[in-house]
């Protein structure tokens, strides 16, 4: 799932990336409100394109996205 997240990213045009992150940064927004603050900065790096810890965070995180 990660990498084929990855592949997708890099054949997305600039516009998309954008729009994406855009999405992300909202729905991340939302989320942290019901989250722990211990959470919080492993959230924001998941959401940034970083290898999460585990593929369930990736999935919960990127699912409304696709």
């Amino acid at each position: 799932i990660w990498l084929m997240q990855m592949h997708r990213l890099l054949l997305a045009s600039w516009k998309r990336v954008k729009s994406l992150l855009r999405n992300c940064n909202q729905h991340v927004s939302d989320y942290l409100m019901n989250e722990p603050r211990r959470w919080r900065r492993q959230i924001w790096s998941d959401c940034m394109m970083k290898p999460p810890p585990r593929p369930t965070r990736l999935t919960r995180l990127f699912k409304p996205l696709t």
